[in-house]
């Protein structure tokens, strides 16, 4: 948590970032393991899917109660960059301290957020190399992006499904 704290997302409570830090790497058939928070269950069951929350936003909506990072519309500013590497290479190090249950590959990758289409597709690829280092991807894994169409275009398009994005759940 130190660690996380200070390349942390700016303005999200550490307390309720870890709440939600648990349930990065979720089963379908079962909970978050490797944790040593008691209100987590642990079961046996082979872990089948993932979420993966990526908390960046062009903005907060008034709605939403997720913890997300507002970076405003140019993605491409340096410090923008910075604070997505960071979370990626933090969400790794959270993937490979899970401990890996049952056998097979992962038949479902989500990325949810947040916007997930904001994060480049090379920053992706890191945190799809680091699942499928822990659990393996299935070859026909439904990997699912959601995504704001005002967010990416053409060549995002091409780079997300050049690494195996299936689907895209579009909404605003």
């Amino acid at each position: 948590p130190r660690a996380a704290w200070r390349h942390g997302l700016h303005g999200v409570c550490m307390t309720r970032m870890r709440r939600h830090m648990q349930h990065v790497v979720t089963a379908a058939s079962s909970s978050l393991v490797g944790t040593d928070d008691a209100s987590v269950p642990s079961t046996s069951a082979p872990v089948s899917a993932a979420y993966i929350h990526l908390p960046f936003c062009k903005r907060k909506c008034f709605y939403c109660d997720f913890p997300v990072e507002a970076v405003g519309k140019n993605t491409q500013r340096t410090y923008v960059q910075d604070r997505m590497r960071d979370y990626v290479q933090l969400l790794c190090s959270e993937i490979a301290a899970t401990q890996v249950l049952g056998s097979g590959p992962l038949q479902t990758v989500f990325f949810g957020g947040g916007t997930p289409s904001l994060v480049p597709p090379d920053l992706l690829a890191v945190i799809l190399e680091a699942l499928d280092r822990r659990y393996g991807i299935a070859g026909d894994a439904e990997v699912s992006l959601e995504a704001d169409p005002g967010t990416f275009d053409a060549a995002r398009l091409r780079g997300y499904t050049a690494l195996g994005v299936t689907r895209l759940s579009m909404g605003v």
